[in-house]
């Protein structure tokens, strides 16, 4: 059977006890997804990208799939050598993909030159379409699609009101729209309880428009040299109540005097890419 010839890590979802998830670039050209069952590999060659390369490359056929699942043969199913055997389960799903789209620009994926990473799923990148360098947020696998999804109408939102960065475009991948491009606001940091005022009066402008944030943690927050930008949308709620929207604007400085973390957390990424 012909095998793929080149494999790239882009993202990877794993867990000793349950499946595994891996998106993959393949043969330069098809993204594809991977699932393995657990307690077939050892932990530690799974979060290792050259170990994980080399253990796919041998069980992944070449084809027009685009997903696999690896898991292990029934106890009745075994090699010469007496341990059961792995096996590899390829189909051709139909993945879900953002349906609110507004923007006029549509941006592939593969046209990216990635750059650092910021979290798991948001990258600074750069590509021929918009100058500069800019953000992509997007979902890595098909259970991120919703939250994404809430957040792209959000931006229609606010369009216009310079309440959160630009929405610059809608990313696809293999025609579905997996996420967005935002401009990078430049010499940001998160707020603190001394920026309470201005965080206090970037969100009253959100709630003028009836919008609820529903996240107002201080990483939320960007403060830069023109002002405040807000961040993370994906929990936004229109038509919210004037009882909602000032229970929010008061819960403010609590949020911002918060030293737990929330909302701060780095999240590293498995792979050499976005």
């Amino acid at each position: 059977m012909k095998k793929v010839h080149a494999i790239k890590l882009l993202q990877a979802s794993t867990d000793p006890d349950d499946i595994s998830e891996f998106r993959l670039l393949v043969d330069h050209q098809h993204i594809k997804y991977v699932t393995v069952d657990p307690y077939i590999f050892d932990d530690m060659d799974l979060i290792f990208e050259p170990t994980l390369i080399k253990i796919l490359r041998p069980l992944l056929p070449a084809g027009d799939w685009n997903h696999a699942r690896i898991f292990q043969a029934t106890s009745s199913e075994k090699s010469s050598s007496g341990n059961a055997e792995v096996q590899v389960e390829t189909s051709t799903q139909v993945q879900p993909g953002i349906l609110g789209i507004w923007h006029s620009l549509a941006i592939d994926y593969l046209e990216l030159e990635v750059g650092s990473h910021l979290r798991s799923n948001v990258c600074e990148a750069t590509c021929s379409k918009i100058p500069g360098q800019f953000v992509v947020k997007f979902a890595r696998f098909h259970y991120e699609i919703a939250r994404l999804e809430r957040e792209t109408t959000a931006y229609k939102w606010i369009d216009g009101h310079n309440i959160g960065p630009k929405f610059l475009g809608h990313l696809t991948e293999h025609g579905r729209v997996i996420g967005f491009a935002m401009s990078k606001i430049e010499e940001a940091r998160h707020a603190t309880l001394d920026d309470l005022d201005i965080c206090r009066q970037a969100l009253r402008r959100l709630h003028t428009l009836g919008i609820k944030h529903g996240d107002t943690n201080k990483h939320n927050f960007l403060i830069h040299p023109h002002g405040v930008t807000m961040i993370d949308l994906d929990f936004a709620e229109q038509n919210a109540t004037e009882a909602e929207l000032n229970e929010e604007l008061y819960g403010l400085e609590q949020q911002l005097a918060d030293t737990s973390g929330k909302g701060g957390v780095i999240e590293l990424i498995d792979g050499t890419d976005c």
